[in-house]
């Protein structure tokens, strides 16, 4: 345990603030209480929501728009994102947040005695930079970039915060927006504990006995995070249709109406192997029996699957934001981008009939180091 008080001797206590705009930010705020708990006592450390209960007007535009434009509305994020690039439209978010936000962060801070501020959202650091610098007393504001690679340039709209990126190609728009070269720190992406600290004494047969597949066959595994992976009906339709010789899980998550329609499939295909889950808990021991994933780019089951040594297939990514992690996995040969059922199908058999090539790919993936390290973030930020 870390002596927890800060420069000025006051006891330090942590506000990790997130909003809940898809599942990233309030996963990577979880990760880092966890870390920080190891130095410091659990209950200094307090997971904030950006705008509190009574925003509901300011969440339901900012939270339920995001997760509506990205799951639903096709054409409307990528309109969003590139307008939100150019700073006049930053400066006009900012002050609108500012003004339903600034009482509720000024009040957290106050009244919880907060002495450090970690935003995990580029809409809340502004907003609690703000109240930070017009507490009366030191407050610590950090900034941590949830996405890894590229991302929008509003993570960078107060230059004043000292900012924590996950790659040096963040880092390069973060000094391109502005940001000085000293206010930035590049620092190992917040992995869940589950897949920093794994266990593999068991092999993937043996993995795959534990979780009810046979062992005999390779596993497809189609996971997308919370909310299932968009198209995952369709990916396993072909794969049926091509009779993939393998088993295919499918975790669908909180996606009830995808669950429901290839728990039926399933049922009117037995002979295809299809099992299928709802949300799960225990994802690592998955993607550490699986011989191939179908997912999406978002940052967290991008790094877990790495982490688990398995190839990934991307089919989908959320333009520009996730743009940089797909190139990632591609630049990297961890893994294949494409889009189409019928094109992953095709891929995903000639994998599993070719021996070498799959040899080839898992070799690569065992031989990648990913930094897990991330008791570096808890250290700068408590050095602070």
């Amino acid at each position: 345990m870390y002596e927890n008080v800060n420069r000025t001797g006051l006891r330090r206590k942590f506000a990790l603030v997130f909003l809940d705009a898809g599942n990233g930010h309030r996963a990577q705020a979880t990760v880092l209480k966890e870390v920080l708990s190891k130095y410091i006592p659990e209950e200094d450390i307090i997971l904030l929501h950006g705008f509190g209960k009574g925003n509901r007007l300011l969440s339901f535009f900012v939270e339920k728009g995001y997760n509506f434009s990205v799951n639903y509305a096709k054409g409307s994020f990528p309109l969003l994102y590139d307008i939100g690039q150019h700073r006049f439209f930053t400066y006009i978010v900012a002050h609108l947040v500012d003004f339903f936000a600034y009482r509720y962060a000024k009040k957290m801070i106050s009244t919880l005695g907060i002495t450090d501020v970690v935003s995990f959202h580029f809409a809340t650091t502004p907003v609690f930079a703000k109240a930070a610098r017009k507490a009366g007393r030191p407050v610590s504001m950090t900034a941590i970039t949830a996405d890894p690679f590229t991302g929008p340039n509003a993570w960078f709209y107060d230059k004043r915060v000292d900012t924590i990126v996950y790659s040096e190609e963040m880092k390069q728009v973060a000094l391109k927006n502005g940001v000085p070269e000293n206010k930035i720190f590049i620092m190992p992406f917040l992995l869940n504990k589950k897949f920093r600290v794994q266990d593999f004494s068991l092999s993937r047969a043996q993995m795959k006995t534990k979780l009810g597949f046979d062992s005999r066959l390779p596993l497809l595994l189609i996971a997308g995070g919370g909310e299932g992976l968009p198209g995952a009906k369709e990916i396993v339709e072909e794969c049926a249709r091509i009779n993939l010789n393998a088993e295919i899980g499918v975790i669908c998550g909180r996606n009830k109406v995808q669950e429901n329609y290839l728990r039926m499939f399933a049922k009117l295909h037995p002979k295809k192997h299809i099992h299928v889950f709802a949300f799960v808990t225990n994802m690592n021991e998955f993607l550490h029996a699986a011989d191939v994933v179908v997912t999406k780019s978002g940052p967290s089951v991008m790094f877990e699957t790495i982490s688990c040594k398995c190839p990934l297939i991307i089919s989908h990514y959320i333009h520009n934001q996730e743009l940089g992690n797909m190139q990632f996995v591609v630049k990297n040969r961890l893994g294949f981008f494409i889009q189409k059922p019928k094109d992953i199908g095709v891929e995903i058999k000639k994998l599993l009939e070719d021996s070498k090539a799959m040899a080839d790919i898992h070799s690569r993936c065992d031989n990648y180091v990913l930094d897990t390290h991330v008791e570096k973030i808890a250290e700068f930020l408590l050095a602070k």
